[in-house]
Formats: structure tokens, sequence, C-alpha cells
């Protein structure tokens, strides 16, 4: 798993690892006041330390860490503003292609449903934009607009995207180091997203193919 994704599953456990040093303290203390023994000074000193370094690991590393205009917060924003350059944002519709678990909270624009695709899936490697919207038409069952469809996927190379193809017809937006990644160098995977740009208005809506060709 990514250095993301550890973190979406550690952090949710940082305030229970608090409670039970807290917990083990009271009861340390109130062992050593039962015993006829007076915490002296050095208990004090070492609860303040570790106070202290709990606030400077978690109110002042770890939020620098994921800041710089980097990170997957920085990547949604970047989605949306690309979006609603065409279109408000609720109008969009997302694919989501294996990608990094955190990804759909913050790219929830409140519209229609996120469709996903597993990474073992046959999804095309090669073609075009028609192509792949025949292939989602095909497994989701589902009509589809090509100028309102961002298609987003996880990389471990940003040299080797995939879906590299759809650069021809979308607007491609990748995720940017933040200051954790700059720090460290840190290689983790990526998302790229591929947003319409225009040149998509040639490509017939899902469906609409099949359709026509029935009615002559």
């Amino acid at each position: 798993a990514s250095g993301s994704r550890r973190s979406y599953y550690v952090l949710p456990l940082v305030p229970f690892a608090q409670l039970l040093a807290a917990w083990w303290v009271t009861r340390r203390m109130a062992a050593r006041q039962a015993a006829g023994n007076v915490s002296g000074p050095g208990w004090a000193k070492g609860i303040a330390g570790a106070a202290g370094c709990l606030f400077l690991i978690l109110g002042v590393a770890y939020p620098w860490t994921n800041g710089g205009a980097g990170g997957v917060m920085q990547f949604t924003r970047d989605v949306r503003a690309e979006a609603i350059k065409t279109a408000p944002w609720n109008e969009w519709r997302m694919v989501l292609v294996d990608v990094d678990n955190k990804l759909p909270m913050y790219l929830q624009n409140h519209g229609a449903a996120f469709y996903y695709v597993l990474p073992d899936s046959d999804i095309p490697q090669t073609g075009d934009s028609a192509a792949l919207m025949a292939w989602l038409e095909r497994k989701s069952g589902e009509t589809w607009n090509p100028e309102r469809t961002i298609i987003v996927e996880q990389y471990k190379d940003i040299h080797q995207l995939p879906l590299d193809y759809l650069t021809a017809d979308h607007q491609l937006i990748t995720t940017k180091p933040n200051n954790g990644a700059r720090l460290f160098h840190a290689h983790e995977n990526g998302s790229a997203a591929f947003v319409p740009n225009g040149k998509t208005m040639g490509i017939p809506v899902a469906g609409q193919t099949a359709a026509q060709a029935s009615v002559q």
C-alpha cells in the first residue's frame, strides 16, 4: 500500500492510542500514590514533554507534510477547477480506476454516483475515447456522456499511464508532491485525472449509436 493509504488507516487509531497512554499514566500515578510514593517533578516533566511531542507531531509536522500545494486534496481542487470551466461541478460523472481510498471523499460532487473499475478489469489499455466510452456502456449498462465524464486512475510511474491515450482529447491532471514527499524524496503512487477538453464533442453519447442503428 502507498504511504497515503497507510496514513488513511493509521490516523483514526491515534486518538485511541492517546487515550490508552493517558489511562496508563493515571493508573501508574494512582498506584504510586497508594503506595505512598509521591510523584516527583520528573513525572510532570515527562508528561509535559510527551504532550509537547504529540502536539508537534500531530498539530504541526503532520499538517505541514501534507501541505505545500500537493497531495490528494490539491489534486481534487485542480480537477474541480478544470471541470467547472466547462460545466457545474455537480453535472460531472466520475469513473474511478483503482484509486486512492481517500480520493472519493474529496472528489464528491453530490451528483451521480461514482463508477468504480477494479484494477484487474479489461478496461481498454489502447485505443481512443470512443472505445473507452463503448466499454463503459457494455460494463455498466448505463448511458454515458463523454463531455461530462472524468476518468481517474492511479499510477506508479507518471511516464507509463495505462490510459495515456486519453490525452488526445482530455486535459491531464496529476498529483503534485506535497511537502513530505519533497522532504523525503518519496515516490508514492499518484492519481491522474482525464477531463474532457472539448475535443470529445465528436464522440456520440454511449448508447445513442446503437439506438440510431436500430431505428434505421
